[in-house]
């Protein structure tokens, strides 16, 4: 299907004010629906000659994560939607490749890129709606992401720190055993 100019969404943050090029980034999605384990990417430890999947901790389950959410949840979400916002300032620029560009976040839950100072949307060509287009689906990959990116969060920054935590008890209960049994 062909991307049009009428396929674009505008939005405007108040009465009276002109409506600019918008993309909408509301996050849908639920931690509880990302798949387990994560995938973390890949890594070579000989140069780049192999590579390996990494993945979360086996003992990284949903039960684990609950009380984790629920004490870092807020913290998780603020600094994925800081990073997202970030990156997607970054994209526009490059993306779009409009000098000058401004991207703000709008809506009453910061769920709309809205971009300024983009020429009139009437005079672009196909080549600047194919950009916009790019830049659009890019956001909304992101946007979709969100959930996932909240629970690699939660896993390299709280979890961790618990599971090191209980290692260290377990491994200070092996060795008070060991003692006592000397």
């Amino acid at each position: 299907m062909r991307y049009c100019k009428s396929d674009m969404q505008f939005h405007n943050d108040g009465y009276g004010r002109p409506s600019h090029p918008a993309i909408n980034v509301k996050v849908r999605g639920w931690w509880r629906n990302v798949p387990l384990p994560l995938n973390l990417g890949s890594y070579s430890d000989d140069g780049g000659k192999t590579w390996k999947e990494s993945t979360s901790h086996p003992a990284f389950t949903r039960e684990a994560i609950e009380p984790l959410m629920e004490s870092h949840g807020d913290a998780a979400f603020d600094s994925v939607c800081a990073s997202f916002w970030e990156c997607v300032r970054d994209e526009a620029r490059e993306m779009l490749a409009h000098p000058g560009i401004e991207v703000y976040s709008e809506g009453r839950s910061s769920g709309w890129v809205v971009v300024h100072r983009l020429p009139d949307v009437e005079t672009w060509d196909a080549i600047m709606l194919a950009r916009w287009r790019r830049f659009e689906v890019w956001c909304e990959s992101c946007a979709r992401d969100v959930p996932r990116d909240m629970l690699e969060w939660i896993y390299l920054n709280a979890w961790d720190q618990r599971q090191q935590h209980v290692e260290a008890e377990a491994a200070e209960h092996l060795l008070s055993q060991e003692g006592a049994s000397a």
